[in-house]
């Protein structure tokens, strides 16, 4: 995360640093720390809301991140708000394991669209230098990781989308020397997953003792922090929702101008003869009973016809309306499952079976519900016969759209079967 310059603490600050400039480890840090700090000291300042939201926008989504690679394996070293060179910025989580390392940057878009293809990200049809400076944050991390435990360290950008509405991936991101994926946050596990073993435990271990010094990442000197009381503090933020313009709709109209009275003594004075107009309706009044009574009672039942039929679903009816949008629901929903389906991977080994409920709830063997699935999805599991690995593919029930889920490959779309 690339902050703007820090200002220097006030004493007596909330969370302020004891300064201690001997040996800090960085896995003491916790998730968003940096940008935790530095929204606690723009509320101090005086700061308005509107130009601290931005940065506790991303606090909550680094902290999101945090609590889902909290579920990684003792394999796993993560580090998190890592200090990173010699201009104040920080890394939002590094995250070191037998694949090698991988540097994370957190981004929240809540509702939005977010459309990759090669060397171009963009967030709600903006261009966004997300790519480039993951490929480049990664490459440098790489660098300075292989200096500072002796062993050529492979290391690959993961940009981690929080809260988008829709993620479309239509080319594999170009970091050119340098792998860069992006990730939804449910996915992200997987992600991890897949990429497989490179180095021994023995070689993971002295990767991750260096990563953990502060010295390997920059010269700057770290200050240690009361991580309880930066949470508290942070968590007790409320900022005010931002100012909205009225809206046309609900402008208040302008009064109406008074007419003036030389106009209203003009007007010409009406006639007491009756119209023709109110003796029509006389004469309409003048209708039998009967069949008054008989006209109320036709559209009375025409009237519940109407409701009747707006109440009966309609046999043409869609959920989605393309192919396309049913089978990127489904890889949303496959890419759910797989977050559970690592959870309930005790020691590595795969469930036995998942089944369908009577609700289209995708279950694991205990009953619990994995993720509940558009009615008439069908779900085809098959594990391993060493019980490592699986397969789950999804069937829409709409376009028949197909989409296989698999440790090693994450979510694929077959696109030959969407119609």
């Amino acid at each position: 995360m690339f902050a703007p310059p820090m200002a220097t603490p006030t004493p007596g600050a909330v969370g302020e640093p004891e300064s201690t400039f001997g040996p800090i480890d960085l896995r003491a840090r916790v998730p968003a720390q940096a940008l935790m700090e530095l929204v606690l000291r723009m509320r101090l300042d005086g700061q308005p809301d509107a130009e601290i939201a931005s940065w506790h926008s991303g606090a909550i989504g680094e902290r999101h991140v945090g609590d889902i690679l909290s579920r990684l394996g003792s394999e796993w070293t993560v580090l998190h708000s890592v200090p990173f060179g010699d201009n104040g910025t920080d890394i939002d989580h590094v995250v070191i394991g037998p694949p090698g390392a991988f540097t994370l940057n957190t981004k929240r878009h809540p509702g939005g669209t977010v459309w990759v293809a090669g060397r171009s990200l963009q967030v709600a049809g903006q261009y966004q230098p997300y790519i480039p400076k993951a490929a480049g944050e990664a490459r440098r991390a790489e660098e300075l990781l292989s200096a500072a435990s002796g062993i050529q360290v492979e290391t690959s950008g993961l940009i981690v989308v929080v809260a988008a509405r829709h993620v479309t991936v239509r080319e594999r991101p170009d970091g050119g020397d340098i792998v860069v994926d992006v990730v939804r946050d449910h996915d992200l596990l997987a992600a991890f997953m897949r990429a497989g073993r490179r180095y021994s435990d023995e070689q993971v271990a002295r990767i991750a003792a260096a990563a953990a010094r502060p010295e390997t990442w920059s010269r700057l000197p770290l200050e240690a922090v009361d991580a309880h009381s930066l949470i508290s503090n942070f968590e007790a933020i409320s900022l005010s929702p931002p100012e909205r313009r009225p809206s046309k709709a609900t402008s208040p109209r302008p009064a109406a101008k008074a007419m003036p009275s030389v106009l209203r003594t003009q007007r010409a004075p009406r006639s007491t003869r009756p119209s023709n107009r109110r003796t029509r309706r006389k004469r309409k009044s003048a209708l039998p009973d009967l069949f008054k009574f008989a006209l109320a009672v036709t559209l009375l039942i025409v009237g519940l016809n109407y409701v009747n039929n707006l109440a009966k679903p309609a046999a043409e009816e869609q959920a989605f309306a393309t192919a396309d949008q049913e089978q990127a629901a489904l890889a949303q929903y496959a890419g759910a499952a797989s977050l559970g389906i690592e959870r309930a991977s005790a020691g590595g080994t795969r469930p036995a079976s998942l089944a369908l409920g009577t609700g289209s709830e995708l279950q694991l063997p205990d009953g619990s519900v994995l993720v509940d699935l558009p009615d008439g999805t069908e779900a085809d599991y098959a594990p391993s016969a060493d019980g490592l690995s699986y397969s789950l593919t999804l069937t829409g029930a709409q376009y028949g759209s197909t989409v296989t889920l698999t440790p090693e490959t994450g979510v694929v779309a077959n696109h030959e079967a969407a119609g």
